[in-house]
């Protein structure tokens, strides 16, 4: 669930949760490990290690930095479609071939 509390804060706080980082972002939840193996943005502590089930966070700073850039948007979106279109082609390819 987006926690959109976070939109409402005179100050953000220095790390954002998945979903608070996704509300910043305007994507939904699930799309940020999307954005993230599409290296358009980097969970805190990325560069020591984290493990694959900790839970991520994410550099509000950072976030706001990258939000300022005119073509930032384009890319998150070329992303997200690009996985979408993927991911459906596949579902779509393997229902097909199970009719058959």
């Amino acid at each position: 669930m987006i926690d959109k509390t976070v939109l409402n804060l005179s100050r953000l706080p220095l790390r954002l949760n998945t979903g608070q980082g996704a509300a910043l972002l305007g994507v939904q939840e699930h799309d940020m490990p999307v954005l993230v193996k599409a290296k358009l943005i980097t969970p805190c502590g990325a560069k020591g290690g984290i493990a694959l089930n900790a839970p991520k966070y994410f550099s509000s700073s950072l976030l706001l930095e990258l939000m300022s850039h005119p073509d930032f948007a384009d890319r998150i979106s070329s992303a997200l479609s690009r996985h979408w279109k993927t991911k459906n082609s596949a579902r779509f390819s393997n229902k097909l071939s199970t009719n058959s």
